[in-house]
């Protein structure tokens, strides 16, 4: 269980406060399931490495937490982050214990969602999707989906429509990629959220 020293709070713009977690810092020399990893993610198609692996944020914390921790993570008992525990949400949203932070975050900085669909479908042309808006890419089973990462769009190009994004895998480096472009364990459908009016 995290204890005070584990997390400190960051704030929505409504005031809405959720828990952001300590990370390790940069990774050491010799973890080779990090350097494994790291390879298999260089290898992947559109996946272009902005900077190398690091224990002090996750996706969720690129996104939404400024790159100062982990958020929407479990902790294991040692007080380390899990790298990879999915948020449950269905309509109404219902969230795994603990795990409400991204979606608290994205409606208290005033995100709604402009967007989803399936990874493997083509986004039309009138779809208005912008620089600094967040992809959440999830998993559904049964009915339920499952969070399973974030990233926030950097570039859009039109025809073809790429929507390039940076995304944060676990510990893992930072990439910039195509949205539907992501190993597989993070899903299939994903959702577009803008703070824009």
């Amino acid at each position: 269980m995290a204890t005070d020293e584990d997390f400190f709070c960051i704030r929505a713009r409504d005031g809405t406060q959720v828990r952001i977690y300590y990370g390790e810092g940069p990774v050491p020399p010799g973890r080779a399931e990090i350097a494994q990893a790291e390879l298999r993610l260089s290898r992947m198609p559109s996946f272009v490495r902005r900077r190398g692996p690091d224990l002090t944020y996750n996706c969720h914390g690129l996104t939404l937490g400024a790159k100062l921790g982990w958020l929407g993570e479990d902790r294991r008992p040692d007080g380390a982050p899990r790298l990879a525990l999915p948020v449950t949400y269905q309509s109404p949203p219902q969230l795994l214990p603990g795990q409400t932070d991204v979606v608290a975050l994205l409606r208290g900085n005033g995100y709604r969602r402009s967007y989803a669909d399936h990874l493997n479908l083509p986004i039309p042309a009138g779809v208005d999707i912008g620089r600094g808006d967040i992809v959440v890419y999830s998993s559904e089973y049964g009915g339920v989906r499952e969070i399973k990462h974030s990233a926030v769009v950097v570039e859009v190009r039109d025809s073809p429509r790429i929507i390039r994004v940076l995304s944060k895998c676990g510990a893992y480096g930072e990439y910039e990629h195509n949205h539907s472009c992501v190993p597989p364990e993070y899903g299939s459908y994903f959702e577009v959220y803008s703070d824009r009016s």
